[in-house]
């Protein structure tokens, strides 16, 4: 996958080898026209933000790792445009520590609601 980068915000360079498959049901359902698919993307130059605004573009849920000291943009920037592209698209965004954004297109809204946990 283009953007499965970057699963856990551990500070090294992950690659699609380091991913554990996990018994799941068959999913080549999911791949239809009307699939919603989450991406993982880390940020560190233009080119990968230009590719996460295209996953919104596209319909898609976007998680993004900000690579801080790692990254030619800053986290403001980055977050500024999708903030931007967001409103562009209807959908929504949050952000979830400090190094972490969800983005949704229109058709997915994010609950603020924080599940257990008390």
């Amino acid at each position: 996958m283009k953007m499965l980068k970057h699963v856990y915000p551990n500070r090294h360079r992950m690659s699609e080898d380091d991913y554990a498959e996990i018994d799941a049901p068959n999913t080549e359902h999911l791949n239809g026209p009307n699939g919603i698919a989450i991406n993982i993307a880390e940020i560190r130059t233009q080119q990968d933000l230009l590719d996460a605004k295209d996953v919104l573009y596209g319909g898609d849920i976007l998680v993004v790792y900000l690579e801080g000291e790692k990254s030619a943009l800053s986290s403001s920037h980055i977050m500024d445009e999708l903030r931007n592209t967001v409103e562009e698209v209807g959908g929504d965004i949050v952000q979830k520590g400090e190094d972490q954004l969800i983005v949704t297109p229109q058709t997915v809204q994010i609950n603020r609601n924080k599940i257990g946990g008390e």
